[in-house]
Protein backbone atom coordinates (compact mmCIF):
# COMPACT_ATOMS: atom_id res chain seq x y z
CA UNK A 1 0.00 0.00 0.00
CA UNK A 2 1.38 3.39 -0.90
CA UNK A 3 1.72 6.39 1.39
CA UNK A 4 -0.89 9.11 1.63
CA UNK A 5 1.48 11.72 0.23
CA UNK A 6 1.80 9.80 -3.03
CA UNK A 7 -1.97 9.26 -3.04
CA UNK A 8 -2.59 12.98 -2.65
CA UNK A 9 -0.28 13.82 -5.53
CA UNK A 10 -2.04 11.32 -7.79
CA UNK A 11 -5.42 12.56 -6.58
CA UNK A 12 -4.46 16.09 -7.65
CA UNK A 13 -3.48 14.77 -11.09
CA UNK A 14 -6.79 13.00 -11.55
CA UNK A 15 -8.76 15.91 -10.12
CA UNK A 16 -7.25 18.19 -12.76
CA UNK A 17 -7.92 15.60 -15.45
CA UNK A 18 -11.51 15.20 -14.34
CA UNK A 19 -12.00 18.97 -14.29
CA UNK A 20 -10.60 19.17 -17.80
CA UNK A 21 -12.86 16.36 -18.99
CA UNK A 22 -16.03 17.94 -17.63
CA UNK A 23 -15.28 21.56 -18.48
CA UNK A 24 -13.90 20.83 -21.95
CA UNK A 25 -16.77 18.70 -23.18
CA UNK A 26 -19.55 21.18 -23.77
CA UNK A 27 -21.30 20.29 -27.06
CA UNK A 28 -23.31 22.91 -28.88
CA UNK A 29 -26.87 21.70 -29.39
CA UNK A 30 -29.40 22.50 -32.08
CA UNK A 31 -33.13 23.01 -31.52
CA UNK A 32 -33.64 19.23 -31.30
CA UNK A 33 -30.89 18.81 -28.72
CA UNK A 34 -28.42 17.17 -31.11
CA UNK A 35 -24.73 18.14 -30.90
CA UNK A 36 -23.65 20.62 -33.57
CA UNK A 37 -19.96 20.69 -32.73
CA UNK A 38 -17.57 19.99 -29.93
CA UNK A 39 -16.30 23.01 -28.05
CA UNK A 40 -13.30 23.09 -25.77
CA UNK A 41 -9.77 21.79 -25.71
CA UNK A 42 -9.58 18.41 -27.47
CA UNK A 43 -5.98 18.05 -26.37
CA UNK A 44 -7.02 18.52 -22.73
CA UNK A 45 -9.81 15.98 -23.13
CA UNK A 46 -7.37 13.43 -24.58
CA UNK A 47 -4.98 13.98 -21.67
CA UNK A 48 -7.85 13.72 -19.18
CA UNK A 49 -9.03 10.41 -20.64
CA UNK A 50 -5.49 9.03 -20.61
CA UNK A 51 -5.01 10.13 -17.00
CA UNK A 52 -8.22 8.43 -15.89
CA UNK A 53 -7.33 5.14 -17.58
CA UNK A 54 -3.73 5.17 -16.35
CA UNK A 55 -5.00 5.97 -12.86
CA UNK A 56 -7.47 3.10 -13.04
CA UNK A 57 -4.67 0.68 -13.93
CA UNK A 58 -2.34 2.11 -11.28
CA UNK A 59 -4.97 1.74 -8.58
CA UNK A 60 -6.10 -1.72 -9.66
CA UNK A 61 -2.59 -3.15 -9.55
CA UNK A 62 -2.28 -2.10 -5.91
CA UNK A 63 -5.43 -4.02 -4.98
CA UNK A 64 -5.08 -7.38 -6.74
CA UNK A 65 -3.40 -10.46 -5.29
CA UNK A 66 0.18 -11.54 -5.99
CA UNK A 67 -1.11 -14.42 -8.15
CA UNK A 68 -3.06 -12.05 -10.37
CA UNK A 69 -0.10 -9.70 -10.65
CA UNK A 70 2.16 -12.57 -11.70
CA UNK A 71 -0.09 -13.67 -14.56
CA UNK A 72 -0.57 -10.05 -15.59
CA UNK A 73 3.18 -9.42 -15.52
CA UNK A 74 3.94 -12.48 -17.65
CA UNK A 75 1.23 -11.42 -20.10
CA UNK A 76 2.81 -7.95 -20.16
CA UNK A 77 6.16 -9.43 -21.21
CA UNK A 78 4.45 -11.03 -24.18
CA UNK A 79 2.68 -7.78 -24.99
CA UNK A 80 5.98 -5.87 -24.81
CA UNK A 81 7.55 -8.24 -27.35
CA UNK A 82 4.58 -8.00 -29.68
CA UNK A 83 4.35 -4.20 -29.38
CA UNK A 84 8.08 -3.79 -29.96
CA UNK A 85 8.01 -5.85 -33.13
CA UNK A 86 4.95 -4.00 -34.43
CA UNK A 87 6.58 -0.62 -33.76
CA UNK A 88 9.67 -1.76 -35.66
CA UNK A 89 7.56 -2.53 -38.73
CA UNK A 90 7.27 -6.27 -38.14
CA UNK A 91 3.80 -6.95 -36.77
CA UNK A 92 3.50 -10.57 -35.68
CA UNK A 93 0.33 -12.53 -34.99
CA UNK A 94 -0.15 -13.76 -31.44
CA UNK A 95 -0.09 -17.39 -32.58
CA UNK A 96 3.24 -16.91 -34.35
CA UNK A 97 4.72 -15.20 -31.31
CA UNK A 98 3.50 -17.98 -29.03
CA UNK A 99 5.06 -20.54 -31.38
CA UNK A 100 8.39 -18.72 -31.31
CA UNK A 101 8.31 -18.56 -27.50
CA UNK A 102 7.46 -22.28 -27.24
CA UNK A 103 10.10 -23.23 -29.85
CA UNK A 104 7.62 -24.55 -32.40
CA UNK A 105 8.28 -21.74 -34.91
CA UNK A 106 11.23 -19.67 -36.12
CA UNK A 107 11.57 -15.95 -35.38
CA UNK A 108 9.50 -13.72 -37.66
CA UNK A 109 11.37 -13.04 -40.89
CA UNK A 110 12.02 -9.42 -41.83
CA UNK A 111 9.90 -8.15 -44.71
CA UNK A 112 12.95 -6.51 -46.29
CA UNK A 113 16.56 -5.64 -45.36
CA UNK A 114 15.52 -2.25 -43.94
CA UNK A 115 13.78 -3.93 -40.99
CA UNK A 116 15.63 -4.73 -37.79
CA UNK A 117 16.10 -8.45 -37.02
CA UNK A 118 13.23 -9.67 -34.86
CA UNK A 119 15.43 -11.86 -32.69
CA UNK A 120 17.84 -9.00 -31.94
CA UNK A 121 14.98 -6.68 -31.04
CA UNK A 122 13.38 -9.30 -28.77
CA UNK A 123 16.70 -9.78 -26.97
CA UNK A 124 16.98 -6.06 -26.26
CA UNK A 125 13.35 -5.76 -25.10
CA UNK A 126 13.63 -8.76 -22.78
CA UNK A 127 16.91 -7.52 -21.32
CA UNK A 128 15.32 -4.12 -20.58
CA UNK A 129 12.31 -5.70 -18.91
CA UNK A 130 14.54 -7.62 -16.53
CA UNK A 131 15.73 -4.26 -15.17
CA UNK A 132 12.24 -2.77 -14.89
CA UNK A 133 11.51 -0.79 -11.73
CA UNK A 134 8.23 -2.62 -11.03
CA UNK A 135 9.41 -5.84 -9.41
CA UNK A 136 6.62 -8.17 -10.69
CA UNK A 137 7.44 -7.29 -14.30
CA UNK A 138 11.20 -7.68 -13.78
CA UNK A 139 10.65 -11.06 -12.12
CA UNK A 140 8.32 -12.19 -14.91
CA UNK A 141 10.88 -11.15 -17.53
CA UNK A 142 13.56 -13.15 -15.70
CA UNK A 143 11.29 -16.23 -15.73
CA UNK A 144 10.65 -15.81 -19.44
CA UNK A 145 14.37 -15.37 -20.10
CA UNK A 146 15.15 -18.62 -18.30
CA UNK A 147 12.34 -20.44 -20.08
CA UNK A 148 13.16 -19.01 -23.51
CA UNK A 149 16.92 -18.50 -23.83
CA UNK A 150 16.45 -18.44 -27.62
CA UNK A 151 14.97 -14.95 -27.18
CA UNK A 152 18.30 -13.72 -25.81
CA UNK A 153 20.51 -15.31 -28.47
CA UNK A 154 20.09 -13.38 -31.73
CA UNK A 155 21.99 -14.54 -34.78
CA UNK A 156 23.29 -11.02 -35.44
CA UNK A 157 25.08 -9.83 -32.30
CA UNK A 158 26.13 -6.62 -34.03
CA UNK A 159 22.47 -5.76 -34.60
CA UNK A 160 21.73 -6.39 -30.93
CA UNK A 161 24.54 -4.06 -29.87
CA UNK A 162 23.20 -1.34 -32.17
CA UNK A 163 19.65 -1.73 -30.89
CA UNK A 164 20.94 -1.58 -27.31
CA UNK A 165 22.64 1.72 -28.11
CA UNK A 166 19.40 3.09 -29.57
CA UNK A 167 17.44 2.00 -26.48
CA UNK A 168 19.98 3.81 -24.30
CA UNK A 169 19.60 6.92 -26.46
CA UNK A 170 15.82 6.83 -26.05
CA UNK A 171 16.19 6.79 -22.28
CA UNK A 172 18.55 9.76 -22.53
CA UNK A 173 15.98 11.78 -24.50
CA UNK A 174 13.49 11.40 -21.65
CA UNK A 175 15.95 12.47 -18.94
CA UNK A 176 14.88 16.13 -19.06
CA UNK A 177 13.08 17.27 -15.89
CA UNK A 178 9.39 16.42 -16.33
CA UNK A 179 6.77 19.18 -16.43
CA UNK A 180 4.28 19.50 -13.56
CA UNK A 181 1.61 16.81 -13.65
CA UNK A 182 -0.70 16.19 -15.43
CA UNK A 183 1.27 17.46 -18.44
CA UNK A 184 2.89 14.75 -20.55
CA UNK A 185 6.72 14.73 -20.70
CA UNK A 186 6.81 15.41 -24.44
CA UNK A 187 10.27 17.02 -24.52
CA UNK A 188 11.81 13.64 -25.37
CA UNK A 189 9.48 13.11 -28.32
CA UNK A 190 10.07 16.62 -29.65
CA UNK A 191 13.83 16.02 -29.50
CA UNK A 192 13.40 12.65 -31.22
CA UNK A 193 11.89 14.34 -34.27
CA UNK A 194 15.33 15.63 -35.26
CA UNK A 195 17.38 12.66 -34.03
CA UNK A 196 18.85 10.39 -36.72
CA UNK A 197 18.00 7.23 -34.77
CA UNK A 198 14.31 8.07 -34.56
CA UNK A 199 13.46 9.99 -37.72
CA UNK A 200 11.11 7.92 -39.84
CA UNK A 201 12.61 7.20 -43.25
CA UNK A 202 10.09 4.63 -44.43
CA UNK A 203 8.75 6.79 -47.27
CA UNK A 204 10.68 8.85 -49.77
CA UNK A 205 11.25 9.46 -53.42
CA UNK A 206 14.20 9.18 -55.76
CA UNK A 207 14.70 10.06 -59.41
CA UNK A 208 16.37 7.55 -61.71
CA UNK A 209 17.13 7.62 -65.40
CA UNK A 210 14.81 5.60 -67.62
CA UNK A 211 14.55 4.86 -71.34
CA UNK A 212 11.88 7.53 -71.73
CA UNK A 213 13.53 10.00 -69.36
CA UNK A 214 13.70 10.55 -65.57
CA UNK A 215 11.43 8.38 -63.45
CA UNK A 216 10.43 9.14 -59.86
CA UNK A 217 10.18 6.05 -57.65
CA UNK A 218 9.19 5.58 -54.03
CA UNK A 219 12.00 4.58 -51.70
CA UNK A 220 11.88 2.76 -48.39
CA UNK A 221 14.27 3.46 -45.55
CA UNK A 222 14.73 2.45 -41.93
CA UNK A 223 11.67 2.95 -39.76
CA UNK A 224 12.35 5.31 -36.89
CA UNK A 225 13.08 3.51 -33.63
CA UNK A 226 9.76 4.34 -32.00
CA UNK A 227 9.94 0.92 -30.29
CA UNK A 228 12.78 2.28 -28.11
CA UNK A 229 10.77 5.36 -27.19
CA UNK A 230 7.89 3.06 -26.24
CA UNK A 231 10.16 1.27 -23.76
CA UNK A 232 11.52 4.51 -22.31
CA UNK A 233 8.16 6.26 -21.99
CA UNK A 234 6.63 4.39 -18.97
CA UNK A 235 9.52 5.24 -16.61
CA UNK A 236 9.33 8.85 -17.82
CA UNK A 237 5.61 8.93 -17.06
CA UNK A 238 6.29 7.62 -13.57
CA UNK A 239 8.86 10.37 -12.99
CA UNK A 240 6.22 12.86 -14.13
CA UNK A 241 3.91 11.41 -11.41
CA UNK A 242 1.45 9.91 -13.83
CA UNK A 243 1.80 6.67 -11.85
CA UNK A 244 3.52 5.36 -8.74
CA UNK A 245 5.85 3.16 -10.79
CA UNK A 246 6.62 2.41 -14.43
CA UNK A 247 3.44 0.74 -15.61
CA UNK A 248 3.61 -1.82 -18.44
CA UNK A 249 2.14 0.56 -21.02
CA UNK A 250 3.85 -0.81 -24.09
CA UNK A 251 3.14 0.51 -27.55
CA UNK A 252 2.00 3.84 -26.13
CA UNK A 253 4.11 6.07 -28.40
CA UNK A 254 2.70 6.38 -31.95
CA UNK A 255 4.96 6.89 -34.95
CA UNK A 256 3.13 10.03 -36.00
CA UNK A 257 4.60 11.82 -32.97
CA UNK A 258 7.96 11.68 -34.78
CA UNK A 259 6.88 13.68 -37.81
CA UNK A 260 9.47 16.46 -38.22
CA UNK A 261 8.10 19.81 -37.18
CA UNK A 262 5.00 18.47 -35.44
CA UNK A 263 4.06 20.93 -32.71
CA UNK A 264 3.82 20.30 -28.98
CA UNK A 265 0.01 20.39 -28.92
CA UNK A 266 -0.29 17.78 -31.66
CA UNK A 267 2.35 15.54 -30.06
CA UNK A 268 0.50 15.76 -26.74
CA UNK A 269 -2.82 14.91 -28.38
CA UNK A 270 -1.46 11.95 -30.35
CA UNK A 271 0.50 10.56 -27.41
CA UNK A 272 -2.44 10.92 -25.03
CA UNK A 273 -4.73 9.04 -27.44
CA UNK A 274 -2.22 6.22 -27.87
CA UNK A 275 -1.49 6.14 -24.13
CA UNK A 276 -5.19 5.69 -23.41
CA UNK A 277 -5.32 2.77 -25.86
CA UNK A 278 -2.29 1.16 -24.21
CA UNK A 279 -3.90 1.56 -20.78
CA UNK A 280 -7.12 -0.03 -22.06
CA UNK A 281 -5.14 -2.98 -23.43
CA UNK A 282 -3.33 -3.39 -20.11
CA UNK A 283 -6.64 -3.23 -18.22
CA UNK A 284 -7.99 -5.96 -20.52
CA UNK A 285 -4.92 -8.08 -19.71
CA UNK A 286 -5.51 -7.48 -16.01
CA UNK A 287 -9.15 -8.55 -16.33
CA UNK A 288 -7.96 -11.71 -18.10
CA UNK A 289 -5.48 -12.36 -15.28
CA UNK A 290 -8.28 -12.07 -12.72
CA UNK A 291 -10.46 -14.59 -14.56
CA UNK A 292 -7.56 -16.98 -15.17
CA UNK A 293 -6.67 -16.88 -11.47
CA UNK A 294 -10.26 -17.50 -10.48
CA UNK A 295 -10.48 -20.49 -12.81
CA UNK A 296 -7.30 -21.94 -11.27
CA UNK A 297 -8.62 -21.45 -7.74
CA UNK A 298 -11.83 -23.22 -8.65
CA UNK A 299 -10.06 -26.17 -10.27
CA UNK A 300 -6.98 -26.66 -8.09
CA UNK A 301 -6.75 -27.94 -4.54
CA UNK A 302 -3.67 -26.07 -3.35
CA UNK A 303 -1.07 -28.14 -1.61
CA UNK A 304 1.81 -26.78 0.40
CA UNK A 305 4.99 -26.28 -1.65
CA UNK A 306 3.13 -27.08 -4.88
CA UNK A 307 4.62 -25.45 -7.96
CA UNK A 308 1.43 -25.84 -9.99
CA UNK A 309 0.32 -22.19 -9.43
CA UNK A 310 3.63 -20.84 -10.72
CA UNK A 311 3.51 -23.23 -13.65
CA UNK A 312 -0.02 -22.08 -14.42
CA UNK A 313 1.04 -18.41 -14.28
CA UNK A 314 3.67 -18.99 -16.98
CA UNK A 315 1.39 -21.05 -19.21
CA UNK A 316 -1.57 -18.69 -18.81
CA UNK A 317 0.58 -15.63 -19.40
CA UNK A 318 2.57 -16.84 -22.40
CA UNK A 319 0.08 -19.24 -23.93
CA UNK A 320 2.31 -22.32 -24.05
CA UNK A 321 5.70 -23.75 -23.07
CA UNK A 322 7.55 -27.05 -23.20
CA UNK A 323 8.24 -29.17 -20.14
CA UNK A 324 11.96 -28.43 -20.28
CA UNK A 325 11.24 -24.68 -20.51
CA UNK A 326 9.04 -24.77 -17.44
CA UNK A 327 11.66 -26.73 -15.52
CA UNK A 328 14.37 -24.21 -16.48
CA UNK A 329 12.22 -21.21 -15.57
CA UNK A 330 11.14 -22.50 -12.15
CA UNK A 331 14.33 -24.34 -11.20
CA UNK A 332 12.63 -27.74 -11.23
CA UNK A 333 13.80 -31.15 -12.28
CA UNK A 334 11.93 -32.65 -15.21
CA UNK A 335 10.18 -34.94 -12.74
CA UNK A 336 9.11 -31.93 -10.68
CA UNK A 337 7.80 -30.21 -13.79
CA UNK A 338 5.88 -33.37 -14.68
CA UNK A 339 4.19 -33.35 -11.27
CA UNK A 340 3.07 -29.74 -11.62
CA UNK A 341 1.86 -30.32 -15.17
CA UNK A 342 -0.01 -33.46 -14.15
CA UNK A 343 -1.93 -31.49 -11.51
CA UNK A 344 -2.87 -28.85 -14.06
CA UNK A 345 -3.97 -31.47 -16.57
CA UNK A 346 -6.08 -33.25 -13.96
CA UNK A 347 -7.73 -29.92 -13.20
CA UNK A 348 -8.49 -29.39 -16.89
CA UNK A 349 -6.48 -26.18 -17.05
CA UNK A 350 -3.95 -27.21 -19.71
CA UNK A 351 -3.75 -29.46 -22.75
CA UNK A 352 -1.05 -30.93 -24.98
CA UNK A 353 -2.31 -31.28 -28.55
CA UNK A 354 0.98 -32.79 -29.75
CA UNK A 355 2.59 -35.43 -27.48
CA UNK A 356 5.97 -34.00 -28.44
CA UNK A 357 4.93 -30.37 -28.37
CA UNK A 358 4.38 -27.71 -25.72
CA UNK A 359 1.72 -27.62 -23.05
CA UNK A 360 -0.94 -25.02 -23.73
CA UNK A 361 -3.46 -23.22 -21.54
CA UNK A 362 -6.77 -25.02 -22.11
CA UNK A 363 -8.65 -21.80 -22.74
CA UNK A 364 -7.58 -18.20 -22.84
CA UNK A 365 -10.07 -15.85 -21.27
CA UNK A 366 -11.42 -13.39 -23.84
CA UNK A 367 -10.49 -9.77 -23.38
CA UNK A 368 -13.45 -7.56 -22.52
CA UNK A 369 -14.57 -4.69 -24.70
CA UNK A 370 -12.42 -1.58 -24.26
CA UNK A 371 -13.46 0.76 -21.50
CA UNK A 372 -15.79 3.40 -22.87
CA UNK A 373 -14.15 6.72 -23.61
CA UNK A 374 -15.32 10.03 -22.19
CA UNK A 375 -16.90 11.09 -25.46
CA UNK A 376 -20.57 11.27 -24.68
CA UNK A 377 -23.19 13.85 -23.77
CA UNK A 378 -22.32 15.83 -20.68
CA UNK A 379 -24.61 13.88 -18.34
CA UNK A 380 -22.84 10.63 -19.20
CA UNK A 381 -19.41 12.24 -18.82
CA UNK A 382 -20.38 13.47 -15.36
CA UNK A 383 -21.58 9.97 -14.43
CA UNK A 384 -18.20 8.53 -15.44
CA UNK A 385 -16.43 11.21 -13.43
CA UNK A 386 -18.59 10.42 -10.38
CA UNK A 387 -17.67 6.73 -10.67
CA UNK A 388 -13.97 7.57 -11.03
CA UNK A 389 -14.06 9.85 -7.98
CA UNK A 390 -15.75 7.11 -5.96
CA UNK A 391 -12.98 4.70 -6.89
CA UNK A 392 -10.36 7.26 -5.88
CA UNK A 393 -12.08 7.95 -2.55
CA UNK A 394 -12.19 4.23 -1.74
CA UNK A 395 -8.50 3.94 -2.59
CA UNK A 396 -7.56 6.94 -0.45
CA UNK A 397 -9.63 5.69 2.52
CA UNK A 398 -7.43 2.60 2.71
CA UNK A 399 -4.28 4.70 3.14
CA UNK A 400 -5.42 6.64 6.23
Amino acid sequence: MFEFGASARWYSVLAFAIYSAVSSYAPLLDADGDPLAEAGDTEGLAVARAALLVGRLDGALSQVSAEIRQIFAVRSVRRALQAGLAAAGQPVALGALTGWIARTAAPPAAADPTRVPADALAAVVLARLQRWSWAPLAEAAALVARACPQLLRPLDRTARAELTRIADEAETLFEAPPPPAPALPIAGLLAAQAHPDFVDGERGAATIAGPAGPVVIETRGMIGAVWALGLAAPPALARAEWSRFALPLFGSVPRRCLRPGLGADAVTHYWAESLAEAAEAALADLDDAVRLTESAHAALTTRRHSRAPETWALLAGLGGLRRSQLAAALGLTLAGADQALARLQEAGLIRRPDPRGPYMAAATAPSPAPHRAIAAPRTQAVAEVDAALADIDRLLSRTL
